[in-house]
């Protein structure tokens, strides 16, 4: 069960910072659960999608977290809901520090994101300047 304050699904409106987002709760954090692909990453106003390309977030039931390039393995770490089911924590040690050796940007997964959109087909994720659309 998902609780929704507002749906921002409008491709020509797409929010570009936490300013003009809304958070939801997550009550069933199964939602998250299986691998999604980052179709889109904004921080502020520049796309960092191509920083993202073949990258594929597997969440585990456990609450670990494989991040894979190409299908290969690149980092492992852990993640929970916090707030009330209203944040996604994702920690990944190798990203810790901004490390770039796994490519450039994708350490800034590292964070805690607030939701605002979960189903079974799409995760939309803000923080700050930051928005991470992720999709099965």
């Amino acid at each position: 069960m998902l609780f929704a304050s507002c749906d921002q699904d409008d491709e020509d409106n797409e929010p570009t910072s936490r300013s003009n987002q809304s958070r939801i709760q997550v009550a069933n954090a199964n939602v998250f659960i299986g691998e999604w692909k980052i179709k889109r990453f904004l921080d502020g106003s520049e796309d960092e999608t191509p920083s993202f390309r073949d990258i594929t977030l597997d969440f585990k039931p456990e609450g670990t977290i494989n991040v894979q390039k190409s299908n290969q393995l690149i980092a492992t770490g852990n993640w929970f809901l916090i707030e009330n089911g209203q944040e996604l924590w994702i920690q990944i040690p190798d990203f810790a520090n901004e490390n770039e050796a796994f490519g450039e940007d994708i350490y800034e997964i590292n964070d805690d994101w607030y939701i605002s959109k979960a189903n079974g087909m799409e995760l939309h994720l803000f923080e700050e300047e930051e928005v991470i659309h992720l999709a099965r």
